[in-house]
């Protein structure tokens, strides 16, 4: 999974185990999901004629959950919003595949924003540059965005059969490597301690999810193989006339895995009330 997937999704995690009270010492700068970061601070853009202004608001992640508390913010929900039908193909470049929002709600209808900008900073020495990373309010005050997700028993299921479709048709027209990539991830979706050799082991900084969130998402980790273009190899099938179900397989199984991601970052939120507006109907910045 890429590195700014991951940290959005431990973002969120950490920010609503903090919002009830949870200590999340040591997540800045401990947590794996920051290993390569210099910086990850917070601002609020404001625009102001053609140019968008950013205030400064928290100089790391645990200053930033803290305001939020002081801003009676409750929790936070994560969203994907796809922008283009081949989002996929651009998930491995930073900024592609599609936007993830943070939404902060307090217990009114309204909801604050935030996106995450990533930039490279370069050092004197070769290969010793870091990730510089802002989260901006982009919104403040607007409606919430839909929270539902189906049941995680029913995501993990569908997961479970993806993976063990998609190893055996690897086997049988990709490589070998690759159904053993993928039945690393289905092995993970029943394994008692999932994320024990994961990269990413301590995404769940705070122990806030049950077991069976904690499986999916070492599920979707450790199966997840979309990096250049979206695909998992650089040579597709060996037969072109099984282009079409690799790619088929491919896509819904990388639709299956961001569903997930998001359900599981947002376990004990509860959903808004009605009139909820999608993330697509308006112009957020």
């Amino acid at each position: 999974m890429q590195g700014p997937i991951a940290q959005i999704v431990a973002l969120t995690i950490a920010g609503n185990a903090a919002l009830k009270g949870k200590s999340v010492s040591g997540f800045w700068p401990g947590c794996s999901v920051f290993r390569h970061n210099q910086r990850v601070d917070f601002a609020i853009v404001e625009k102001t004629g053609d140019a968008p202004i950013e205030r400064p608001y928290a100089a790391d992640p645990v200053e930033w959950f803290g305001k939020l508390a002081e801003r009676g913010i409750l929790s936070l929900v994560l969203h994907h919003a796809t922008e283009r039908d081949d989002d996929r193909k651009f998930v491995g470049l930073v900024g592609g595949g599609g936007r993830w929002l943070m939404e902060a709600r307090t217990d009114g209808p309204a909801s604050d924003y935030w996106e995450g900008r990533w930039s490279f900073s370069e050092a004197s020495q070769p290969g010793a540059g870091k990730w510089l990373t802002r989260y901006g309010r982009i919104a403040e005050n607007w409606d919430r965005i839909a929270n539902v997700a189906p049941a995680i028993e029913q995501m993990r299921s569908e997961l479970e059969r993806q993976l063990s479709e998609i190893a055996a048709f690897a086997d049988r027209e990709v490589d070998k490597h690759w159904g053993d990539w993928f039945r690393k991830g289905l092995a993970a979706l029943r394994d008692p301690n999932p994320l024990h050799d994961n990269f990413h082991h301590d995404i769940d900084w705070t122990h806030s999810l049950p077991l069976a969130y904690v499986q999916s998402l070492a599920g979707v980790m450790k199966g997840w193989a979309f990096g250049g273009m979206g695909s998992w190899n650089d040579t597709g099938p060996r037969r072109k006339e099984m282009l079409n179900e690799y790619e088929n397989r491919t896509e819904r199984l990388y639709c299956l895995m961001i569903e997930i991601a998001v359900a599981v970052a947002n376990f004990g939120v509860s959903d808004p009330p009605a009139n909820p507006i999608g993330f697509r109907s308006r112009t957020l910045a």
